[in-house]
C-alpha cells in the first residue's frame, strides 16, 4: 500500500541547497495515536517555488505534472523573477527551450497543492514519500 499524505499537516520544511533536497515534514493527527509522520523527500532539486508559506498548512497532494503546464501557468511569475533575481535558475526565453533543457537533465516538476496554506511546485530528479 503506498503512502497518502492527503490532509497531512505540514509541521515543518527544510531546504538544503548543498544536498539539493527539500524535505516536507507531515504528519496526519487526526485523533489517532499516535500520530502518523510522512516526510515528502524531493531529491535533486534544481529550483522551488513556495506561496502562503504558513505552518502548519494542510497538504492535498504532491504530485509530478507535466513541466508545460507548470512554465504555461506561472509564465509572468517565471519571467518576472528572471528580470529582478536570476530565479529560476532554468530560465530560458522560452518555454520550449526550458522544456528541453529540464528533460536533458532529468528533472521532472511537482506540485504541491494545499487545502489550505503552502503550495507551489518543486523542480527535482525525484520525489518520495517516507514514513518516519
Amino acid at each position: 500500500m503506498s503512502l497518502s499524505i492527503h490532509d497531512n499537516h505540514i509541521i515543518s520544511y527544510e531546504v538544503d541547497g548543498v544536498l539539493k533536497q527539500i524535505i516536507l515534514h507531515t504528519e496526519y493527527a487526526y485523533g489517532e495515536e499516535p500520530a502518523e509522520e510522512t516526510d515528502v523527500i524531493f531529491g535533486g532539486v534544481l529550483d522551488h517555488y513556495f506561496r502562503n508559506s504558513i505552518l502548519p498548512s494542510i497538504i492535498f497532494d504532491v504530485q509530478e505534472v507535466e513541466t508545460q503546464s507548470i512554465l504555461i501557468r506561472d509564465r509572468d511569475l517565471i519571467n518576472e523573477g528572471h528580470k529582478i533575481a536570476g530565479w529560476p535558475s532554468f530560465w530560458k526565453d522560452s518555454i520550449d527551450e526550458m522544456i528541453e533543457d529540464l528533460s536533458q537533465g532529468g528533472y521532472k516538476m511537482f506540485e504541491i497543492s494545499s487545502s489550505y496554506g503552502l503550495d507551489g511546485w518543486v523542480v527535482a530528479n525525484s520525489c518520495e514519500f517516507k514514513s518516519v
